[in-house]
């Protein structure tokens, strides 16, 4: 399960859907993957913040 979630279910909730070469794909929604990167608090993750924030702030 991703840091910060409840998992399938709870990202699932707000997934935004994207078409690609004939298939929906299904994205977790920025607001859930900063979440779970600011959860995890790894320092790969944190240098990723910067840019979710940003998105986010748009």
């Amino acid at each position: 399960m991703p840091s910060g979630t409840g998992g399938y279910e709870d990202l699932a909730r707000h997934a935004e859907s994207y078409q690609v070469r004939g298939m929906t794909l299904r994205v977790a929604a920025v607001r859930d993957l900063f979440r779970s990167k600011e959860a995890s608090d790894r320092p790969k993750d944190r240098l990723l913040l910067l840019e979710l924030r940003e998105m986010l702030e748009r």
